[in-house]
């Protein structure tokens, strides 16, 4: 259904598109606040982190050419594969994730639109451009921005444990006032009396900026539909997962039968899945090596629900956060090699780690990394698994999980990167097929690329990225500290 739905948004008029991003946000939102209990929550993400960490698809989907450019379309999709990774994260039983993802729909929205305003910096002679546009620029500023916010917020905390201050604002007054006027309504209100009065003013300023924000869903919502196939189909699953949870808050008997035939359902979706991962790992170009990634990360997620009937809200959390910078960082490079040569798909252009080796050296250790090797504590699907066959047993004390789910998504991504060093160093340079489109536009159909390889500043900002990733491993508690 979701291949199917995929498809049909080619040439779906832009109100779907938009009424399914936001559905996906909305039952999200509906699905904690109507049916939420907080109490097997575990620990929790502050949001401001969990918003810095998402504010690097942004970044990543600001660093793409114009909209105008059918090029340009796979990256941006990338922008809505965020987008529905954090409303996915929001079926976590805890309200402050919910205001961490109605923020990251507000600061992605703008985003789409900064970039459709916002052009390369090009070469009248090679094409080559630098990773610096100003697009990237402001989402520098705007990954800079959340850091002071995340600075602002921890110091307020700080200072309210303390009891060194007060809060300007009468915060625990607005938080009564929504407990009753919840109540008035006939919904829950359980769920608002256990949070703090911070947390509540953030919600509510969430659900106000994403009522602000609706018009400006049309960019993203073209991207999708402007997508190749086998990026929408990832994409429009993960939007459809709010939805399922949705449906199971509201009425749990609807899926109890789903869930009673988990043993049998369960491993064939997995395998139908990995399966998928595996056909799109023929070829070794950005929307696949995507897609591929986000089809695996659905796989071990899925297993790890029906082992454990549920997701806890840190690793969900870690699950994104652990994504996030790989493949922002793959991002960075894929769309350098773009500038440089008209082509993304860099297996076209053979022997890249002997021409580019810093640029080839770089993307091997992200593609590993997007793989999930061996940062298994930042690919934390895999880690939840590996933690649910030791931690989760029947009755009579058998494992309820058993190795394979562990062992597939991990000889998957041996495999994809296997590939991507046999296309980086053993491959020979062939002509892309140039879509006819992109032959009109472009009075030459084969830029050759660049002679330069990475400077010092690219390496640094891929620097960052990794120094993000070797954070989360070797210290993952600070996201949920």
């Amino acid at each position: 259904m979701a291949c199917a739905l995929a498809l049909a948004l080619r040439g779906a008029p832009a109100w779907v598109a938009i009424a399914c991003q936001l559905l996906a946000v909305i039952s999200a939102a509906l699905a904690v606040l109507l049916g939420a209990s907080a109490d097997s929550a575990g620990t929790l993400p502050a949001p401001a982190w969990f918003v810095a960490v998402q504010a690097l698809i942004v970044l990543a989907s600001l660093l793409v050419h114009p909209p105008d450019d059918p090029q340009s379309s796979t990256s941006r999709a990338i922008l809505c594969l965020g987008q529905s990774a954090a409303a996915a994260a929001l079926l976590a039983n805890d309200v402050r994730l919910i205001a961490a993802g109605l923020t990251l729909a507000v600061l992605a929205t703008p985003a789409a639109l900064l970039q459709a305003g916002c052009r390369e910096a090009r070469s009248p002679t090679t094409g080559a451009g630098s990773l610096f546009t100003p697009a990237s620029l402001g989402g520098l500023f705007v990954v800079l921005g959340l850091l002071l916010a995340t600075y602002g917020d921890a110091a307020i905390r700080a200072r309210q444990a303390r009891g060194a201050a007060e809060m300007r604002w009468d915060l625990p007054a607005i938080q009564a006032a929504l407990i009753e006027a919840t109540t008035a309504s006939g919904a829950r209100a359980g769920i608002w009396k256990q949070l703090a009065p911070w947390t509540g003013a953030s919600l509510v300023a969430g659900f106000v900026l994403l009522g602000g924000c609706v018009p400006f869903h049309r960019a993203a919502s073209q991207a999708l539909r402007e997508a190749p196939a086998e990026l929408r189909v990832p994409v429009i699953a993960a939007m459809a997962i709010p939805t399922w949870g949705l449906a199971v808050r509201l009425e749990p008997g609807l899926m109890s039968p789903l869930l009673a035939s988990a043993e049998f359902l369960g491993p064939l979706m997995l395998l139908t899945v990995w399966l998928a991962a595996l056909l799109i790992l023929s070829r070794v170009d950005l929307s696949r090596l995507v897609a591929s990634a986000a089809l695996m990360l659905t796989g071990v997620t899925g297993a790890a629900f029906l082992a454990t009937r549920g997701v806890g809200v840190s690793s969900a959390g870690l699950l994104v956060a652990g994504w996030t910078p790989a493949l922002a960082a793959v991002g960075l490079l894929l769309t350098w090699l773009e500038r440089a040569a008209g082509s993304r798909e860099f297996s076209e252009f053979g022997g890249l780690l002997r021409s580019h080796p810093r640029f080839a050296a770089a993307l091997i250790v992200c593609v590993l990394w997007i793989c999930g090797l061996p940062m298994l504590s930042a690919y934390p699907g895999l880690w939840l698994l590996w933690a649910a066959r030791a931690q989760t047993t029947n009755v009579d004390g058998t494992e309820l999980l058993s190795l394979w789910p562990v062992l597939m998504p991990l000889a998957i991504g041996v495999w994809g990167w296997l590939r991507t060093v046999d296309a980086l160093l053993l491959s020979v340079p062939r002509l892309p097929e140039m879509p006819d489109v992109l032959r009109e536009r472009t009075d030459r159909p084969w830029a050759p690329v660049a002679t330069r390889d990475l400077n010092v500043r690219e390496l640094a900002a891929i620097g960052l990225l990794a120094a993000w990733g070797l954070l989360l491993t070797a210290w993952p508690g600070f996201l949920t500290g």
